[in-house]
Formats: C-alpha cells, sequence, structure tokens
C-alpha cells in the first residue's frame, strides 16, 4: 500500500509534463478516430437527420444568417413548392440553365435539392409554386424539415452546429466538426480530473480510458446532442473536483440547456453547495437562480422569435415527450444494459458504428459508485479525494435514479447512447475504482466506524428513553400512592 500511495500522491512538475504529454497523445488519437470516421460518411448518419435541418433553420429563421454550400463551383439550395407541376417546371429550368439537381427523390415534402450558378439564385424566385428557400447542403427527406428546430430539446446543442455551418460551410464534416474537439478535448479532461484526484497514476488512467472508449469516439464523429452535452458535464465535473463551485454550477447548468437530461445533476448541485455553506434553504435557491438564468440566456434567441409562451409551453411538451415511449425501431435498452454493452443502439450499419463502450471500464466503476455514493452524506476530513470519489459517484447515482424515473415513467424506448453525457465522469471515475478495489481506500473501515457511531448514537437515544420512561413511571407510582392516601 506504501507504493501505491506513493504513486497516487506522486505530482511534481516532472510528472506533471510526462502526463501532459501522453495525455495530448492520447487526445490526438482520439481525434484522428474520430475524424476518420466523421469523414467516411458524406450522408447524414442516425439522428442528423433531426438536428442538422433544425439547426440550418435556427440560423436562417432565428440569426437570419444562411448555410453555405458549394459544388462544382455552383451554390447548393433547397426549394421546397406547394405543386409537383411547379417543382417539376422550375427543375428543368435549373438544369436548362446550368445547374444540377443533387437531390430530386424526395418523397415527405415536394422538394427538390439544387446546385446552381450564382447569377442564377435571385431568377429561382419567380419558380411557380415556390414556397421556401433554403441555402446549403441537401437536407433530408424528414416531415416538415423546412420548418422543423426539434423544440424536444434546448437550443445550445444547435447553436454549437449552427455555428460550425455558418464559419466553415454546410458540409458533413462541418457539422461534425465541433463534437470532433469536444471529444479529444474530453481526454484532456479526464486526465486534469485524474491528476487532481490521484496524481500521475489518476491522469494516465483517466486520459487513457477517455481516448480509447469507443463510445464517445463514435458519437464524437456525428452531429449530434449527447457529445456537447457530455463536454459540459466533464467540465462541471473537473471545476467540482478543483473545488471551483460556481465554475461548475455554471458549466452543469449549460449542460441542461443541451439535453433536458442535464438536469437530471441538479440534486447533487444543490447537495455540493449545502455542504460548502451549510445552508439547505441557499443552496437550493442559487442552483435554481443559477439554472434560471442560464436558461432565459440561451433561449434569449428563442423567446425574441417565438414568444416566451411558446417557449414555456414547448418545454412542458418536451418533459411529457420524454416520458413517452418512440415508435418501434431501434434497440431499446435499460440503464444498466449500457453498463454491460448490452441491446446498443446503431448509428450506422455500414460500417458497423455501435454506440457502445468498454465494459470492462463500466462495470468496475459502476460497483465502486455503488459503494462509494453514500460516503458523500458524511463529513470526511481525512481524506479529501474520497469525498470527491463519493461526489463523482454520487453524480452517476443521480443519472441512473433519473433515467430509470424516466423509464418506469413510461418511456421504455431508452437508447445507449444516452450514457455518452455520464461517460466523462466514468472515466475520472475508473482509476479511483482499480484504487478502491485493491484496498487502497479502506471504504469497509470507513463503514464499520459510522455504523459504531450510529450505534452508540442509537444507544444513547435508548438510555434517555429509558430514563425519561423510568422518570414518568416513578412519577406515575407517587401519584397514585397519594391518590390512596387522601382519597382524593
Amino acid at each position: 500500500m506504501n507504493i501505491i500511495k506513493k504513486i497516487t500522491d506522486a505530482r511534481g512538475l516532472k510528472l506533471f509534463i510526462i502526463g501532459i504529454i501522453i495525455c495530448l497523445v492520447l487526445s490526438g488519437y482520439k481525434f484522428e478516430n474520430e475524424y476518420n470516421i466523421a469523414k467516411s460518411q458524406n450522408w447524414y448518419v442516425s439522428d442528423e437527420i433531426w438536428y442538422v435541418p433544425s439547426s440550418v433553420l435556427i440560423l436562417k429563421d432565428i440569426f437570419h444568417l444562411n448555410a453555405t454550400y458549394e459544388v462544382n463551383n455552383l451554390t447548393g439550395l433547397n426549394l421546397f413548392f406547394s405543386s409537383y407541376q411547379g417543382m417539376l417546371t422550375c427543375e428543368n429550368f435549373v438544369l436548362q440553365n446550368g445547374g444540377e439537381i443533387l437531390k430530386g427523390d424526395y418523397i415527405k415534402n415536394t422538394a427538390i435539392a439544387v446546385a446552381v450558378p450564382n447569377n442564377l439564385v435571385k431568377s429561382l424566385g419567380q419558380c411557380k409554386d415556390l414556397t421556401d428557400i433554403i441555402p446549403g447542403f441537401p437536407l433530408p427527406d424528414t416531415s416538415n424539415v423546412n420548418t422543423y428546430i426539434n423544440p424536444e430539446h434546448p437550443p445550445l446543442g444547435k447553436y454549437i452546429i449552427a455555428l460550425a455551418i455558418y464559419l466553415l460551410g454546410d458540409k458533413p464534416i462541418c457539422w461534425r466538426l465541433p463534437g470532433i474537439i469536444e471529444g479529444a478535448a474530453i481526454v484532456i479532461i479526464a486526465a486534469l480530473a485524474g491528476w487532481r484526484l490521484a496524481g500521475i497514476f489518476g491522469m494516465i488512467l483517466a486520459s487513457t480510458a477517455a481516448s480509447f472508449d469507443p463510445l464517445t469516439t463514435n458519437m464524437a464523429s456525428v452531429a449530434m446532442l449527447d457529445i456537447h452535452l457530455a463536454f459540459f458535464t466533464a467540465l462541471g465535473s473537473l471545476f467540482y473536483i478543483y473545488d471551483k463551485k460556481n465554475f461548475s454550477l455554471l458549466f452543469f447548468s449549460l449542460a441542461s440547456t443541451i439535453k433536458y437530461s442535464g438536469l437530471f445533476l441538479i440534486p447533487f448541485l444543490i447537495l455540493f453547495l449545502y455542504k460548502k455553506e451549510n445552508d439547505i434553504i441557499g443552496a437550493f435557491f442559487k442552483v435554481a437562480l443559477a439554472q434560471l438564468i442560464v436558461a432565459i440566456i440561451v433561449f434569449l434567441p428563442y423567446i425574441i422569435h417565438f414568444g416566451p409562451v411558446w417557449v414555456i409551453s414547448q418545454f412542458v411538451s418536451a418533459i411529457i415527450w420524454n416520458t413517452q415511449s418512440r415508435p418501434p425501431g431501434p434497440p431499446a435498452s435499460t440503464p444498466i444494459d449500457w453498463v454491460f454493452g448490452l441491446h446498443s443502439f446503431y448509428l450506422s450499419y455500414n460500417p458497423d458504428i455501435p454506440a457502445k463502450g468498454l465494459p470492462f471500464i463500466y462495470i468496475p466503476v459502476f460497483f465502486a459508485s455503488l459503494l462509494t455514493f453514500p460516503v458523500y452524506f458524511f463529513k470526511i476530513s481525512e481524506n479529501k479525494n474520497l469525498e470527491k470519489f463519493a461526489g463523482l459517484s454520487l453524480l452517476s447515482f443521480f443519472f441512473f435514479f433519473f433515467y430509470y424515473i424516466t423509464y418506469f415513467a413510461g418511456n421504455k424506448t431508452l437508447y445507449s447512447f444516452y450514457f455518452t453525457q455520464i461517460s466523462p465522469i466514468y472515466y475520472e471515475l475508473f482509476p479511483l475504482s482499480i484504487l478502491l478495489f485493491i484496498g487502497y481506500y479502506n471504504i469497509s473501515g470507513f463503514y464499520y466506524e459510522k455504523i459504531k457511531e450510529l450505534a452508540a448514537l442509537f444507544s444513547k437515544l435508548v438510555e434517555k428513553f429509558e430514563k425519561h420512561f423510568r422518570k414518568n413511571r416513578n412519577q406515575a407510582q407517587v401519584g397514585s400512592h397519594i391518590t390512596l392516601l387522601t382519597g382524593v
């Protein structure tokens, strides 16, 4: 144990530099894998069919900025019509004037995706029965694709995708680049967390777990919301580990404006602040105020464009939607399945891109967190790292608890990629879990001492009750004797 203690306590500048070099290599390795997967897919992958078009619409309708897509020096546009005849007439017009039809097989929409010379763009507005023009990459064939902004989820993740599209262009690799960067950054975040928790040992193990776990690699290669949720959750946990409570509160609050499952971590934030400030009411109001301020700022473009009533009604609808099952489709799973790698959701079948992690990382962390999270409710003075271990474990507990609440409330179509949110916490917990199981943390001794304290407290309460009972009984006996003697 002395050797292990030396390793986990080993910090110093030289070791930190060595650790940073290793984690940067691991981060670069993850970035390359993510980029290669993303680059290999030239069309929408999985739920990108919802998030990317809604990001383009947010850019166009709310921020009044257009996506740009060029192919063969031609400008890409999506044209929508109220009649099939109008669409055919416009299609012929495009072909006769040096344009191309990029996609003309829409079934759910009366639409075509075209590429035209710049001098033809304004002329398209004169096409018969044309109802909408959306610049950019060909849109997928989903119902109401030219109006649907995905209100079931908050907007921050879509803002990030929209920003990338505006700055870099409306192409698949550009949609995915923010997630690719965030996925690689999670390796560095895990390394910094591991360093604080267990020195060079924690730094290398946490960053290695983050680098080689295929769940975040695969999810970072597609323009879905979950990798952004994981990134902000990772930042929130990092600042928690470093005792920066305001930054931790900020990033956890931002996470809840990407997907509403970010709200699952609110109880932990309240307990965290309560433990710091010993004021449960104050902790509750601080967390609520932070969530409210962040939500108002993030939703402000929606509020200005749609109005506050619409935003509130969509929030209520989203909560209801999230407790209902989806139509039959991809493999559904339960939260415990995500730990064991069962019934995984596939982002793609050609090539195979499963939303599945590494059970040999997840399983020990899952059981270690179950053993450890109750420790957070006790005062810990001798080992602050154990307190952080317990706090991260409690975060994990709330994640599973609320997903099971969602499951039993009626949503039986949960998917394995939801685990992406909490995966950075698991990377940070991985080295601590190993230390727990080899006996570095005397968790059984901790619980034994607490049970002894509770037993002693219970014994005192029983003794106090017995004294009180004997006193009352003696008083009653004296009273009865007086009654017998006086007859009163």
